[in-house]
């Protein structure tokens, strides 16, 4: 029966303003059973993004090692095959030895585990058990609640209709027992950290669907974890299987994105210093609407949304025309066999997004070339318009960096933001133009402006070690790589 139920709720000619181009799908690996998720990393520590997979018909938690930083990849590496319909995963450095450990949700075995990754190695412990009691643990996340300086795990569970946090004790990886947020979540699918609210602590972003579909959030009221129910943003979606965050509107509090199955739905819901207004939709005809996430995919400084249509086996790409006003959509792929996820990651290394594929009907883990006209060139800089250029040093840092750029003359009195991103290709910080430095930089003979980031996202939270990008939110402007090491 929970095998069942899994299938039906994990991961999920027109006018057009802009055209995206994106290749053909390229294969990575085409034997999986019933994949559902492909999570694009850098699992290696090499600078490049690996592609980590969970597949509901083998059990297996594997990755894919970019071999060359170009998008081609090794074999199938297993992290475990151990336990029953692995639901969720994510990575963080739970035991702050500068290197990315892999936590599962196990949906029919109740299990959440993490997986220490072995010093120096591309191999894995056998697994750690945070949890053997969460009845069809369903979606996890993982940020730091407690503002105490290292991950903490958060799990929402389908058949015990709960979400809870677990506590990283002491920075090594030593969970502690469950702290509820809400035990009346009936068949809660979602679970997302970020501070709506910006009070400098994460809030909780929830969902819950089949039976009562709806998506709320929990402040975090005292900064340590103790959560009190807030808001709920909307009821009005059927079977929602996907929520996420992003700054569409390019203002600087968190919006938040839904995906939902049984209505076709892709919607938004503007956040106004923690006030969520009401849904606004972003497209009523997204055929079975899997899976939502958000990229600049353009490097036009607006985060696009990318769909995946799960049985109409569509991937569709909405642009974000500015201040989140979208395009309609653009099929990058109509053979994209019931599609469960699509993510953002710069697989090349050429300095744009592109997109990473589950395909659950065909077993395909796929990735998708953005083709957008970039250059990656030397260590010290990557541009794209050849007036406009982007340093960091030192490179790899810790904890701050100088973030020195160079733009057109007919820019230098405009405002403009300095945008970081994740791996997910999500943002987390913009720095504004005010902050910045001019100065006169000897053998440039231009005016240079620098700014310091102090490895934090928009809540002035640490973020954890790993790869993260920067931009500047004006067209063209080139993508530098940048390599946080605790």
């Amino acid at each position: 029966m929970k095998k069942n139920i899994i299938f039906m709720l994990i991961f999920v000619t027109t006018a057009l303003f802009a055209e995206f181009d994106f290749s053909e799908e390229i294969i990575i690996s085409n034997t999986n059973i019933e994949p559902v998720l492909a999570y694009p990393v850098d699992l290696d520590g090499d600078e490049d993004f690996d592609v980590i997979t969970i597949s509901g018909g083998d059990n297996i938690v594997g990755w894919y090692e970019n071999l060359d930083g170009m998008g081609n990849f090794g074999a199938q590496q297993i992290i475990t095959n151990d336990y029953n319909i692995p639901s969720c995963v994510e990575v963080a450095d739970f035991d702050n030895d500068s290197d990315m450990d892999v936590v599962v949700a196990f949906y029919a075995s109740n299990m959440v585990i993490w997986f220490r990754h072995i010093d120096g190695t591309n191999e894995f412990e056998i697994g750690q058990i945070i949890a053997s009691d969460r009845d069809g643990a369903f979606g996890i996340s993982v940020g730091d609640v407690d503002n105490d300086n290292d991950m903490d795990i958060l799990v929402a569970s389908w058949e015990d209709d709960t979400l809870c946090w677990y506590r990283n004790l002491d920075g090594l990886g030593n969970f502690e027992i469950a702290q509820i947020i809400d035990d009346n979540a009936t068949k809660a699918c979602r679970i997302i950290p970020v501070d709506v609210d910006e009070d400098g602590d994460l809030d909780v972003i929830a969902a819950t669907n089949y039976v009562e579909d709806k998506i709320y959030w929990f402040e975090n009221s005292d900064g340590l974890g103790s959560f009190t129910y807030s808001q709920t943003i909307t009821t009005n979606v059927q079977n929602v299987l996907s929520i996420c965050t992003s700054y569409l509107d390019n203002d600087d509090d968190v919006d938040i994105l839904s995906a939902s199955t049984d209505d076709d739905k892709a919607a938004w819901y503007e956040n106004t210093n923690g006030i969520i207004g009401e849904q606004q939709i972003i497209s009523t005809n997204a055929d079975d609407a899997f899976h939502i996430c958000t990229s600049d995919l353009n490097n036009d400084g607006d985060e696009d949304v990318i769909v995946s249509c799960g049985v109409a086996d569509r991937i569709e790409v909405f642009e974000n025309l500015g201040n989140a006003e979208f395009g309609d959509a653009q099929v990058i792929s109509s053979l994209a066999n019931f599609v469960h996820s699509t993510l953002p990651a710069d697989i090349d290394g050429d300095g744009d997004f592109d997109l990473v594929s589950a395909f659950w009907g065909d077993g395909k883990i796929v990735w998708f070339r953005n083709e957008l006209a970039t250059s990656a060139d030397d260590d010290l800089h990557n541009s794209i318009s050849p007036n406009i250029q982007l340093w960091n040093f030192p490179n790899p840092f810790n904890p701050n960096t100088t973030i020195e750029f160079s733009i057109e003359q007919n820019q230098q009195n405009e405002q403009f933001k300095i945008e970081i991103y994740n791996l997910k290709g999500q943002k987390i910080k913009s720095l504004s133009s005010s902050l910045c430095h001019p100065e006169l930089v000897e053998g440039r003979g231009e005016n240079i402006y620098s700014i310091t980031w102090n490895g934090t996202d928009q809540s002035n939270q640490s973020v954890s070690s790993g790869i993260y990008y920067c931009r500047l939110n004006i067209p063209n402007s080139p993508v530098k790589k940048m390599v946080l090491l605790k």
